[in-house]
């Protein structure tokens, strides 16, 4: 029922997009395979497959909207760049990696965003 229509459709896919982001563009996230694929467009070639930090593909979801036998419409989620991961990725304006050894448990490794004066105030 919620993919009846294609606004409804591209909700679902925008909220697909969202869940399933890191899996769909690697650990950079969309943004910098948006600059790779458009520096290899220039020059002509394809950008580089994104990977996962253990080295695997990136997934290649689609989702489908079929009506009995006939089809209506396909959208690579990996295509959808309006999903909130993907607009607060282009909205940063600095990122600081880090790494924290803990103690008898391992290693954290995150990101953190800078995005300054969002919505009136400073943010991370």
């Amino acid at each position: 029922q919620q993919l009846k229509c294609r606004q409804q459709g591209d909700q679902v896919c925008r909220d697909l997009a969202h869940l399933y982001h890191f899996y769909l563009h690697g650990p950079q996230g969309n943004t910098a395979l948006r600059q790779e694929a458009r520096r290899a467009a220039e020059a002509g070639g394809e950008g580089p497959q994104p990977r996962l930090l253990n080295g695997a593909s990136t997934a290649d979801i689609r989702i489908l909207r079929r009506e009995g036998d006939r089809h209506v419409w396909t959208k690579q989620l990996a295509a959808v760049c309006d999903d909130p991961v993907s607009l607060y990725l282009a909205a940063k304006r600095e990122e600081f990696a880090f790494t924290v050894e803990v103690p008898g448990r391992g290693t954290v490794e995150g990101v953190l965003y800078y995005f300054p004066h969002e919505r009136e105030g400073e943010t991370v």
